[in-house]
């Protein structure tokens, strides 16, 4: 399998955040205060601490899910690695998504990986601490219709709501994921290996009755070897950890702690991606996931509008903090809090919502992480490769407009016939020039000025002429009408958005062989796998 790196910059995957990012822009110093290379992620080892008992709770829950995904750690590295974390000087380097029915986009792999190459490349830069791959699954949202869908072939395939209730996705039972795996397999009774792949997934949904812990399990199937760790944080262990961040959040909630990076971002040019809300902190309610929000000094689920006191909720932090749940600006404090964690894996747009609650870090005195841009790749079939070579343009024209790439093939396909249109052009200027020196000299004779003018017409008449057979050549090209093809099916939107992780596991290499590690550390470029 080959591959090709293609500059983020001179792609429709580039947008001012990401450049400012890839060309270390000053403008982003305020975030990356140790920089923003791996040395920078090492340094901040050094003054990062995380308690051995927040250690040892971490290391319980992660066997106890584990466990409940009736996954089997014995000689795994995965299990080597929620060891290690019980150690004072391993650190985690976090990746995370919502969990999706049969996975979701392409993306998730390459968030995934981006985690695992740069715990791997920490490691190599740092002999004496360990780095451990961590997949934080976004359990606790409760935007059910994202998560559902399959876009596939044209056609959307959704999975039907199992409860009538608002609750956390990963709280949901598994009931209907067997029976749109079926309504999958009918689209690909011509792939034998998707189709077990489809049929593996069926069996664990089928399995365990959690969406969560069965999402766990599908993972751990294809991803073991890279030693990832999939978290689940809606545990009332972990929120008991973070319960003193949860208690000032209700007495004193500060929404203008965002305010400050967000009007920084916006004055240099880039658009925020939350809003700041007068509560950070949504309540579990017989089966629901309410917004917290402020009447008369008190509280009020947004839906069902109980009314708590202030003393209330903090008397329901102490004994039930699993009822908590993190909006979108304190789901971030509650990793970090909560893991001994150095950097975390973002897309470009995370990445500005990451910026804009810096505030929140700082007032809680939380240390603030190296948001380092994911992976972006996309998957080309080897066949569609070759064809691009055979028009003359490259992998990264393609990238290019319709119209600069139709530019790029008509002088590939003209090549031979170049000279031609030099010779007509050169002939052009020689009786531009004819015409201004017979008008100066004294042989003019007016019938002879039009006569020059006759021919300097009909040449270019003639241009005009070959300029339509070449336009012609170019239409009437099998190849031209190909690439273009091409283009608007592999080329015009972010593969790794539309393409369902699910069809491309067969291609077991392009996500975990070991020698690939060193492909997802480059977040300059985007990867190009011909497969």
């Amino acid at each position: 399998m080959s591959q090709i790196d293609i500059p983020i910059i001179d792609t429709f995957y580039n947008s001012p955040i990401v450049e400012a990012y890839i060309t270390q822009s000053n403008l982003l110093a305020p975030f990356y205060p140790s920089g923003f290379d791996i040395k920078g992620i090492t340094e901040s080892a050094k003054t990062k601490s995380f308690e051995s008992d927040q250690r040892n709770i971490l290391v319980e829950v992660l066997k106890d899910q584990y466990k409940k995904s009736n996954i089997d750690l014995i000689d795994s590295l995965v299990g080597k690695n929620i060891d290690a974390l019980s150690v004072k000087n391993t650190f985690t380097i976090t990746a995370g998504q919502q969990i999706h029915a049969y996975l979701g986009p392409l993306f998730v792999a390459y968030k995934l990986l981006s985690a695992t190459a740069l715990a791997a490349a920490c490691k190599t830069k740092d002999a004496n601490n360990n780095y451990v791959p961590v997949f934080w699954m976004a359990t606790e949202d409760h935007d059910f219709e994202e998560i559902s869908k399959i876009n596939l072939f044209g056609e959307t395939f959704i999975w039907q709501k199992p409860t009538s209730t608002n609750d956390a996705v990963g709280n949901l039972s598994t009931n209907g994921l067997v029976q749109l795996g079926d309504q999958l397999l009918e689209k690909f009774n011509n792939d034998v290996e998707t189709s077990a792949i489809i049929k593996q997934m069926q069996h664990i949904y089928a399995e365990i009755p959690n969406f969560a812990d069965a999402t766990r399990k599908i993972l751990h199937l294809f991803f073991d070897d890279t030693g990832i760790v999939v978290l689940d944080a809606n545990d009332a262990r972990l929120k008991g950890i973070f319960t003193p961040i949860l208690e000032k959040e209700i007495v004193t909630p500060q929404p203008e702690l965002i305010d400050k990076y967000s009007n920084y971002l916006e004055s240099n040019g880039y658009k925020n991606q939350i809003n700041p809300r007068e509560s950070n902190l949504f309540l579990f309610q017989n089966g629901n996931r309410e917004r917290l929000k402020i009447v008369d000094n008190n509280y009020q689920t947004a839906d069902s509008n109980i009314i708590f006191s202030k003393d209330e909720l903090l008397k329901l932090v102490k004994t039930n903090p699993e009822l908590f749940s993190p909006n979108v600006a304190l789901r971030p404090l509650y990793q970090e809090y909560i893991l001994p964690n150095l950097a975390y894996i973002s897309g470009g747009s995370e990445m500005i919502y990451w910026y804009q609650i810096k505030g929140l870090f700082e007032f809680y005195n939380i240390n603030y992480p190296n948001v380092w841009l994911r992976k972006s790749g996309m998957i080309l079939p080897t066949k569609l490769a070759e064809t691009i070579a055979k028009a003359g343009v490259h992998i990264i024209d393609m990238f290019k407009s319709e119209n600069d790439l139709t530019a790029l093939i008509s002088d590939s396909l003209n090549a031979n016939n170049s000279e031609i249109f030099v010779n007509a052009s050169e002939t052009q200027k020689e009786l531009d020039r004819l015409e201004s020196n017979y008008r100066n000299s004294n042989l003019f004779n007016k019938s002879t000025l039009d006569l020059i003018k006759t021919v300097k017409k009909e040449l270019g008449q003639l241009i005009k002429k070959m300029e339509e057979e070449r336009k012609s050549l170019l239409n009437d090209s099998p190849i031209f009408s190909k690439i273009l093809k091409i283009q608007e099916n592999q080329f015009k939107t972010k593969q790794e958005r539309d393409l369902p992780l699910f069809t491309q596991l067969k291609n077991t290499p392009i996500f975990n062989s070991q020698h690939l590690y060193n492909n997802y550390i480059n977040n300059t470029k985007i990867l190009v796998l011909l497969a």
